[in-house]
């Protein structure tokens, strides 16, 4: 009887050992499969970054040339900001003259002023603007 016991368990034991070969070779398959599946994933986000640097050192490129620009249309702006400053002073000075009666075309004098002030207003709302897309760039 323990020799038959014997066979017996012999036979469970390699079916048991042929199910076990069985389940590794089919994981195995599936992790070469998913090794293989990473690897090119990991390339493709290789090739994702060095596109990247690329983009990235473009962009400092631009950066730097845009910079000195702005810098200058800074010095520009601020320039005729002093500009402004200065006519509305002149007029100023104007409208005190003509308040004391020194203008004989006070009137015609009042108009040049409305006009001027005007165009003032508009190119303050243009620096204005300018300064405000400057610091939006810095």
């Amino acid at each position: 009887q323990s020799s038959q016991y014997s066979r017996e368990d012999d036979r469970s034991y390699q079916v048991l050992y042929e199910e076990i070969s069985f389940k590794h070779d089919e994981m195995e398959v599936v992790m070469n499969g998913t090794i293989e599946r990473m690897k090119m994933e990991l390339g493709e986000l290789k090739r994702d970054k060095m596109g990247l640097e690329t983009v990235n050192l473009e962009l400092i490129g631009k950066l730097s040339i845009l910079e000195p620009k702005c810098d200058q249309k800074s010095q520009e702006l601020d320039n005729i900001s002093s500009m402004i400053e200065a006519l509305n002073s002149q007029i100023e000075e104007v409208r005190a003259s003509c308040k004391q009666g020194r203008c004989s075309t006070a009137v015609a004098l009042d108009d040049q002023i409305r006009e001027k002030d005007v165009a003032l207003v508009t190119i303050q709302t243009q620096l204005n603007k300018s300064k405000s897309k400057r610091k939006e760039l810095s």
